[in-house]
């Protein structure tokens, strides 16, 4: 799961605004961002502080705003409100821009660049934490470095450019250690740990995974924290090994849960789903992957949607019913290609071909096996590519 951030309290405001209701715009704020607050009211208090902002010429009053809009948007960002999110970043770096605010500007660049990542688009991703990074490297900022760094990594990480992930996580760990920040350094474990697991080096990713859930709760960082369990149980569900694997993903849903991360806990339903599936339990499956549906949707999270349209297809496969099973695995490779996503499109490929192995149709099983082999292999997923090779023996054999 690639690395978030979790909420920071806001910063003091300079002025005094009051909304129609009478709440001070720093009352608002501060509850708006409170760690154990519903969703559904953290946006209420979010949009209330927008408005009143709206209804106020406030712009020589408030030498805060950036950092005030930036706290905004990472309210939006946090329960799924992006589009909110994205709106509010932009201004904030216009008035950063207006201000001749470089560090604020950096930070509004870098959460945007976040916010077009969450929606796979990748370019304009990379644009603004380009920008991002060259006016933290102008000030100094090392934090600020490392933290873009970690969000270009998961770029490079979701295109399959893996190398190129990995420098960028290393150098995240590099400047964590420089700065004795366990948080930086567990930022680099967790997302180490799950190239570690791509490329079959399973006792690596357990043990970065394992390293990086200890920095976390050293940092005091609950999402962190959260997202270690979820990152080790992947892994445990990629050995196999189906009860730490479960453990691991409650655990993280204990911690998110309350946070409102809905972007950590639809994967984990997914990735529940999977394993649900794993164990044939065909109901439990299909429960979760309408619970992900659902949160996906509301995040307009694509490429998670193309990946609860894969676990579908597994489901509809053992249920024999082709002809829904090929059209769930057709949606999902239409959007992975879309987005570029080449380790999704690979996994597809191979499920898909597992349909028409289960089918019996041998040559249209070898064939598409063939398409996520040469996928998985260009991709250097070692244990991915061996799991293919096995199945086009058996239908050699």
């Amino acid at each position: 799961m690639p690395d978030k951030k979790s909420r920071e309290n806001p910063e003091p405001l300079a002025f005094a605004l009051t909304d129609s209701d009478g709440d001070s715009i720093e009352t608002l704020l501060a509850q708006g961002l409170q760690k154990d607050l519903p969703a559904e009211k953290a946006i209420e208090y979010a949009d209330r502080v927008i408005e009143t902002f709206r209804g106020f010429s406030v712009p020589e009053q408030a030498p805060h705003e950036p950092a005030t809009l930036l706290n905004l948007g990472k309210t939006y960002e946090t329960f799924g409100s992006l589009k909110k999110a994205l709106r509010t970043y932009q201004s904030g770096l216009e008035r950063s821009e207006k201000e001749n605010d470089r560090a604020s500007e950096a930070r509004c660049l870098n959460r945007m660049g976040a916010v077009h990542s969450r929606w796979n688009e990748w370019e304009p991703a990379l644009r603004y934490l380009e920008r991002s990074r060259k006016l933290f490297e102008a000030l100094g900022d090392r934090r600020g470095i490392a933290d873009t760094l970690k969000d270009i990594g998961i770029v490079f990480h979701e295109q399959g450019e893996y190398e190129a992930a990995s420098e960028c996580f290393e150098k995240v760990s590099e400047i964590g250690e420089e700065l004795d920040d366990p948080r930086l350094m567990a930022d680099a474990d967790s997302n180490l740990g799950i190239l570690a697991a791509i490329r079959g080096a399973f006792d690596e990713a357990i043990t970065r995974n394992r390293s990086s859930l200890a920095k976390y709760k050293e940092a005091g960082d609950q999402l962190g924290e959260a997202k270690g369990y979820h990152n080790l149980g992947m892994t445990y569900a990629d050995t196999e090994d189906w009860k730490n694997a479960l453990d691991r993903y409650e655990r993280s849903l204990e911690i998110s849960r309350p946070l409102g991360e809905l972007g950590l806990i639809s994967i984990t339903y997914l990735n529940k789903a999977e394993l649900f599936l794993a164990l044939s339990d065909l109901s439990m499956a299909t429960l979760y992957c309408g619970k992900a549906l659902d949160l996906f949707r509301e995040l307009d999270d694509r490429l998670g949607i193309a990946e609860m349209y894969r676990v579908l297809g597994m489901i509809f496969t053992r249920k024999q019913a082709w002809t829904t099973a090929q059209e769930l695995f057709a949606d999902s490779l239409k959007i992975t290609e879309e987005v570029s996503c080449p380790l999704d499109t690979a996994e597809t490929y191979r499920e898909l071909g597992e349909m028409h192995r289960r089918k019996g149709d041998k040559k249209e099983a070898l064939r598409t096996f063939q398409s996520a082999l040469k996928r998985f292999r260009k991709l250097g997923a070692k244990r991915d590519a061996e799991d293919v090779e096995r199945r086009i023996t058996g239908l050699e054999a």
